[in-house]
């Protein structure tokens, strides 16, 4: 019987189960394992289109509508006919029932329908072979294929079908917290007549071997991986001591970079300190320096508007020598009048015409007043101006250009004497020659009075005219000095 354990598969891993078959009907077991074989080699590496979902009332596909109906061959054809149907989610939301109740409201795949429906198995192992990941998609529910083909009592090729495509759909609980094995279990003990016992029995068996070989399996690799797990803690104990190790040394050369970081913080902040410092005492020198070129400009200025003043002062200067020359040259006219009026005293001494002396005498010391006084009022206006003139270019730290004119041209007269005097000097001179003059005069007339032997009134009168005379000069002279 094709119902026997030994029909039974326990998968010795999730992708590549050996099945063992012994059943009277060695074609249609061949063929299961061979469309297991190809469904589960099928899972790994495909790519599936998006599912679709259509509603149960309006848009069920043809192939769900066949499989309510089981027409199983007619649901074959239209799956080779169109391979989209098997990922079609057929939903229902119970509108078309007129009934709110929850079991009214579900959504399923083909997949799922055909194990309600108990489909054979060629045509589940078709359906898992067009859509491998509808083993793994839960209804509504949250119930997988493999939970609806042990509930509604599918054969167990079906059942081992599913269990090889999805192994771990064995532990997969619904939204009810059921496991496949749970299910089977409570349909055996309640005994109904709905399902066949035989039927059961080696379902049961089956999902109970493929439950203890899945544990089995879980404990295993739990213990590998236990035992991988020791294993890396500790390279990950010994690791996390050599980066501790490192760490440390780390750490300390962190330190000491920022130990040196801070120095070169602190020696950033001076050298910006004393930019600050530089930058400030360049701005104030470079004030300095503005206000020194203007103050220089202004003193250019202030030196040129003097350079001006000079030049026209050298020029007033040199009208005034000028002047000086052309006085100097009435001095030594005059210096020759006195002379002849010294002749001419001489003579009139001599001819005893003593008003006659003395009117020349009174005009001479006029002549030579006024021209004194207009001497002297020309030395005091030269000299304060020349005294002016050397204190402002004192004051202006200027020094003092050598202008002075060359000499004059000398008159014949000068060119006799063998130095050059100023007019002060020669205004006296020409005073003590005039003095002179006259009392060589007055000396001569006194021996001619003598000589011809003059009465006492006479010669008494002309001494008392010679003292007045006398006296007269030496006051001319006084008020000359």
């Amino acid at each position: 019987s094709i119902y026997s354990s030994e029909t039974t598969t326990t998968p010795r891993n999730d992708r590549d189960e050996d099945i063992d078959v012994d059943t009277e009907d060695d074609g249609e077991a061949a063929l299961s394992a061979a469309l297991a074989g190809a469904a589960v080699k099928g899972m790994s590496g495909l790519k599936f289109e998006d599912e679709r979902h259509v509603d149960y009332g309006s848009g069920a596909t043809p192939l769900f509508m066949a499989l309510e109906e089981a027409r199983w061959t007619d649901s074959l054809e239209l799956l080779e006919a169109n391979k989209k149907y098997c990922r079609t989610w057929v939903q229902s939301t119970g509108a078309h029932e007129n009934t709110t109740f929850g079991w009214s409201v579900w959504r399923r795949l083909p997949l799922h329908e055909a194990c309600r429906r108990q489909a054979p198995a060629w045509l589940v192992a078709a359906l898992i072979r067009d859509y491998p990941e509808s083993v793994t998609k839960p209804t509504h529910f949250g119930a997988l294929p493999l939970h609806l083909a042990v509930e509604m009592g599918a054969s167990p090729e079906v059942v081992n079908l599913l269990l090889i495509s999805y192994w771990k759909g064995i532990v997969h609980k619904d939204n009810s917290g059921r496991t496949p094995l749970d299910i089977v279990l409570v349909i055996s003990e309640e005994k109904t007549n709905y399902h066949d016992p035989e039927a059961v029995r080696v379902v049961e068996e089956s999902l109970t071997r493929c439950r203890k070989a899945y544990d089995a399996s879980v404990r295993e690799w739990r213990k590998k991986l236990d035992t991988t797990n020791s294993k890396y803690e500790r390279k990950l104990r010994e690791t996390k001591d050599a980066h501790a190790k490192e760490m440390k040394i780390m750490k300390k050369k962190n330190d000491e970079l920022e130990k040196t970081l801070k120095q070169l913080a602190f020696h950033i902040d001076l050298h910006k300190s004393e930019k600050e410092t530089w930058d400030v005492e360049r701005k104030s020198q470079s004030q300095e320096q503005t206000g020194l070129v203007e103050k220089l400009m202004s003193r250019q200025a202030s030196i040129k508007d003097l350079e001006r003043k000079l030049e026209e002062n050298v020029e007033r200067v040199q009208t005034l020598e000028a002047e000086s020359e052309v006085q100097q040259e009435d001095i030594n006219s005059l210096r020759e009048r006195n002379f002849q009026l010294e002749s001419d005293l001489q003579q009139l001494y001599k001819f005893q015409h003593v008003e006659i002396l003395q009117k020349a005498l009174a005009q001479a010391r006029k002549d030579i007043k006024r021209f004194a006084d207009s001497h002297q009022a020309l030395e005091g206006m030269l000299a304060g101006q020349g005294h002016g003139m050397e204190l402002i270019l004192k004051n202006r730290s200027i020094v003092i250009p050598d202008t002075a004119p060359p000499p004059p041209p000398r008159s014949p007269r000068k060119q006799k004497s063998k130095q050059s005097v100023n007019n002060k000097v020669a205004a006296k001179a020409a005073a003590d020659a005039a003095m002179k003059a006259l009392q060589i005069g007055d000396a001569k007339e006194a021996q001619h009075h003598q000589q011809n032997g003059g009465g006492g009134g006479g010669s008494g009168g002309s001494a008392v005219a010679q003292d007045d005379a006398s006296s007269s000069i030496h006051e001319d002279q006084l008020t000359l000095d």
